[in-house]
């Protein structure tokens, strides 16, 4: 799935889990629906398929031998207590039968020994499948993380200049920035679906045990969810204020400090101080508002689990005293099994209300990578060897970003090869315009540039960039050596080539009296 486009909505060239009814259903639910943005979500896990289908294999064997371990164990408190627990085991079928002949036939310490040393290596067992399924999310979070934002910069560098150049430094940062949640995203929504599985194993176990206790446990359950529903709606509505807020503070600072020589000159240092400000409020108090609604979440799980235990405890001595559907060490075990289902469920919960509160990160990231709503610079098929007879402007017009003001209009000159020619006139009559045409960084709204008689756009512009040297006059210098900025221009540059051509330019005197010479950084 190498095409962004196609990784975007989460189609290749095999069926995608999306053609499954069932398993569609459930990544919907899990991946916010049918939007653009849970489409970019799907697409990108379906990328990294293998690697999440051995997360949840190694997730799913966890959550069996966590159940095991409970049913174990509360078989070793039946054994200790002398009770039949005829009910229980019978469930187990000829497991049952096997596990009843052989207790029947070992001493009670030693049979009680052996389950808890079962119970134990099981237990061992679930933390090893345990730590490789973390360690599986950790390489999947990292990968999705790293792909991202490989794509989101190629992307950037695609589009046509005239489009990247729309955007400020900050927002572009941003996305980058962004592309960490869509990471934590992937591994929040993988520990959510192993909590979910480690919780239909405990509820196997509470089946087991008491099918009028579990159903009464599992409307205590259902009712805390019904109540945490609406959070999870207002998380994700303000995880979309809270993106919006740290996007403007960042771009407008980054801005701000770009142009700080501007602020000291004219004297803004306040407009710029309450300018940042106000956006870092904003943020503050979204992120605020969040962080409580999210802790709302454990309180309301406590809450619950208080009541419920003792909803249960109570439910127990008329469900269970009979003594015909259980024992104390049932009873025991399920309490136990309770208390470890509950914190699960807050994890799950807590896991949820990440994913709603990245959720606006997701969005923006999705939006970025988007290939339908860009302009992208087309290159020409025919190569440009060199230029043999001139470059000719006919009849060329452009205005910036589609507005009404033309930068030049009806413009026709020729510059025949061989020949200097000098571009005079006051700021803003077009002088820049013409170089950003002839590069290719703006197209002309009509008319057309001919290279000895090929429209422009029809070369390959790797082919005629590559043969353009260009001087600017405000030159950007990289945060690298004097050398390495020379060499920019050419990446297969020797040093000596570097040398004589900065003394073509009248830039090796200077530059050797710099501290390190051509190896002092700049920028």
């Amino acid at each position: 799935m190498g095409d962004e486009r196609t990784a975007a909505i989460g189609h290749t060239g095999r069926a995608a889990p999306a053609d499954r009814p069932g398993v569609r259903r459930l990544l919907r639910s899990l991946t916010g629906g049918d939007t653009r943005s849970a489409r970019f979500v799907r697409g990108t896990l379906w990328r990294y398929r293998r690697l999440g289908a051995a997360v949840l294999a190694l997730s799913f064997l966890a959550a069996l031998f966590e159940g095991s371990t409970m049913g174990v164990f509360a078989l070793a408190l039946e054994t200790l207590t002398g009770e039949e627990g005829k009910q229980s085991v019978a469930a187990l079928g000829r497991v049952g039968e096997l596990f009843v002949e052989w207790r029947s036939g070992a001493d009670a310490d030693t049979a009680f020994l052996v389950l808890i040393v079962a119970a134990v290596v099981s237990q061992l067992v679930k933390s090893a499948l345990e730590f490789w399924s973390k360690a599986a999310s950790a390489r999947l979070s990292t990968s999705v993380e790293g792909d991202l934002r490989n794509r989101v910069f190629r992307q950037f560098l695609s589009m046509r200049y005239a489009r990247i150049a729309r955007y400020k430094l900050g927002d572009l940062s941003a996305y980058l920035t962004q592309v960490g949640a869509v990471s934590a995203f992937t591994s929040n929504l993988f520990q959510a679906i192993y909590q979910a599985m480690a919780q239909l194993a405990y509820v196997a176990v509470l089946l087991w045990i008491s099918w009028k206790m579990t159903l009464v446990a599992g409307a205590l359950v259902l009712i805390l969810v019904l109540a945490t529903r609406g959070l999870m709606t207002r998380l994700r509505i303000n995880s979309r204020r809270l993106v919006k807020a740290g996007t403007a503070m960042s771009s407008n600072a980054l801005e701000l400090l770009g142009g700080v020589r501007h602020v000291h000159t004219y004297n803004r240092e306040d407009f710029a101080a309450e300018r940042v400000a106000k956006d870092i409020g904003d943020g503050v108090a979204a992120r605020r508002h969040g962080l409580v609604l999210a802790a709302i979440i454990p309180a309301m799980m406590q809450s619950t689990a208080a009541i419920g235990v003792a909803v249960l405890l109570v439910t127990a001595t008329r469900v269970m005293g009979a003594g015909d559907e259980g024992s104390l060490a049932a009873l025991l075990t399920f309490v136990l099994v309770l208390y470890r289902l509950i914190p699960r469920i807050t994890t799950m919960n807590n896991k949820l209300a990440l994913l709603e509160m990245s959720w606006g990160n997701v969005e923006r990231v999705a939006d970025i990578l988007r290939r339908d709503d860009k302009e992208y610079l087309q290159s020409g098929s025919k190569r440009f060897p060199a230029l043999r007879e001139c470059i000719e402007f006919r009849d060329v017009s452009l205005a910036y970003d589609g507005g009404d003001t033309m930068a030049v209009r009806g413009l026709s000159f020729a510059v025949p090869r061989g020949t200097m020619t000098a571009l005079v006139g006051p700021s803003g009559a077009g002088k820049s315009t013409i170089v950003n045409l002839l590069l290719r960084l703006y197209d002309p709204m009509s008319g057309t540039i001919l290279i000895d008689g090929t429209p422009l756009c029809d070369l390959r512009i790797r082919d005629w960039r590559g043969s353009i040297g260009l001087v600017d006059q405000d030159p950007f210098i990289f945060h690298d050596t004097v050398r390495e900025n020379i060499r920019f221009g050419n990446l297969d540059a020797t040093s000596a080539e570097i040398e004589e051509a900065a003394r073509v330019a009248a830039a090796d005197a200077f530059i050797r009296e710099l501290p390190r010479g051509y190896d002092t950084v700049v920028g």
